[in-house]
């Protein structure tokens, strides 16, 4: 498995540029950004499949997989963190250049859009659950068109972003930035209380990091302009202080750790630009790959090709069903 790790590695290392005395001022355009989450959305399908190889029961005994293991556990929801900034910082740039015509149409251009393609890939999903037998009840079927449960798709991240697009039209349009946040802080107390799994408010606070990037991007790039290399260190130090806990019972402490992670990938982006077009396309692709890569995880898992006792069958596995979401 570890082979992947590195396949990820080498695509990252394709055509990267490093700004030797200087900064790239496109470091936020959407170029370098898809590229940065094309990156993370192949952790994300790493990390998807690696669920299923688990529940297999193949056994991690080679350094490779042990590595793998390790680097995924630690990662853990930081793969996700820079969708949520660089959707926040999206969100707030249209609003500064189309003003209050984008707000108004967020529910028809934004909100409603997302959970349409949602919910067509939330059906295929039962669908592959009626054909294999999968049991789903009425009432599962009913929440999991708004994110509320799943069907065996993916369903936190498009609840919370919605719930982000949501509340960033209410609020922003009148420019009550901070009864947003509280908001947002509210709501993922409920998810905590509600019994859902840390996945689903851990790393909320990176959206409204990146509307706040966006409304102080001026002042901020200057400022990390000025004074590089000491912001970054700063950074890099409370990041490695939070770090050991990060799993702290309200999940505070994972949800500054989450914009910290943001704030040092944007701020390396200034001196390294990890862009091409292969991991832009990705980048682009990032819902329908995102919302769709567990349908053939599935599929195979099904028909026991998780099962094998060689790292051989997992590449396999692995390679059918990335080639299966750069088909979407």
């Amino acid at each position: 498995m570890i082979v992947f790790l590195l396949l990820i590695a080498a695509l990252c290392l394709y055509k990267i540029k490093i700004a030797n005395n200087r900064y790239f001022d496109d470091f936020l355009e959407r170029e370098q950004t898809n590229s940065i989450k094309g990156l993370f959305i192949l952790l994300v399908f790493l990390r998807h499949s690696l669920q299923y190889v688990v529940k297999s029961g193949y056994k991690f005994n080679s350094f490779g997989d042990s590595t793998v293991l390790s680097i995924n556990w630690e990662l853990g929801q930081l793969i996700v963190v820079l969708f949520l900034f660089y959707s926040g910082y999206g969100v707030m740039e249209a609003i500064k250049n189309k003003g209050d015509v984008y707000i108004a149409k967020m529910p028809r251009n934004r909100i409603l859009p997302t959970l349409l393609n949602f919910d067509i890939a939330v059906l295929c999903f039962i669908i592959v659950d009626l054909l294999l037998d999968i049991p789903i009840n009425s009432t599962q079927v009913l929440l999991s068109f708004i994110g509320w449960v799943s069907v065996g798709n993916s369903n936190w991240y498009i609840f919370v972003i919605l719930i982000c697009y949501t509340i960033t039209y209410l609020f922003i349009r009148k420019e009550k930035y901070f009864w947003g946040l509280f908001l947002i802080i509210v709501v993922a107390a409920i998810l905590k209380f509600s019994g859902k799994a840390e996945c689903w408010y851990n790393t909320i606070l990176s959206y409204p990091a990146g509307i706040l990037f966006s409304r102080n991007k001026q002042m901020i790039v200057c400022l990390w302009k000025k004074h590089y290399w000491s912001i970054l260190f700063t950074f890099v130090l409370f990041f490695c202080v939070l770090f050991p806990f990060k799993s702290d019972c309200i999940s505070l402490k994972y949800n500054i750790l989450s914009v910290l992670f943001a704030f040092i990938v944007v701020q390396i982006t200034m001196k390294i630009k990890i862009s091409n077009s292969i991991l832009c396309w990705l980048g682009i692709n990032l819902f329908p790959l995102y919302i769709y890569q567990r349908i053939p995880m599935i599929l195979l898992s099904k028909k026991n090709v998780y099962s094998g006792k060689s790292v051989a069958i997992y590449d396999g596995v692995f390679n059918c069903y990335c080639f299966y979401g750069l088909a979407i």
